[in-house]
């Protein structure tokens, strides 16, 4: 008995295409016909680096809390501080 037979599948040139849900007509992003002037382009800058800023700092926090989170459960767990001190790792093991 032969192993499963598979069928000969030619590539193709272009992609498949999805399916189009909505109206289906092509909405491309046009290019821009000039360039933005320098004021605009300092406020969409300055707008980023606060969107950049704002995630920045929240990750740390997020990081920080969590890091509270499991040290407090774990001296919940433990009964003391779950973090050996380099003296205790030596002397009482």
């Amino acid at each position: 008995m032969s192993g499963p037979q598979i069928p000969d599948q030619k590539p193709s040139a272009e992609p498949p295409k999805l399916p189009s849900y909505g109206g289906g007509g092509n909405y491309t992003n046009p290019r821009e016909t000039v360039n933005p002037d320098a004021a605009t382009l300092r406020d969409q800058w300055q707008f980023a680096i606060k969107q950049y800023n704002r995630g920045y700092s929240q990750a740390w926090g997020t990081a920080i809390l969590a890091g509270v989170s499991f040290f407090a459960l774990g001296w919940i767990i433990k009964g003391s501080n779950p973090l050996p001190s380099f003296l205790e790792f030596f002397l009482f093991e």
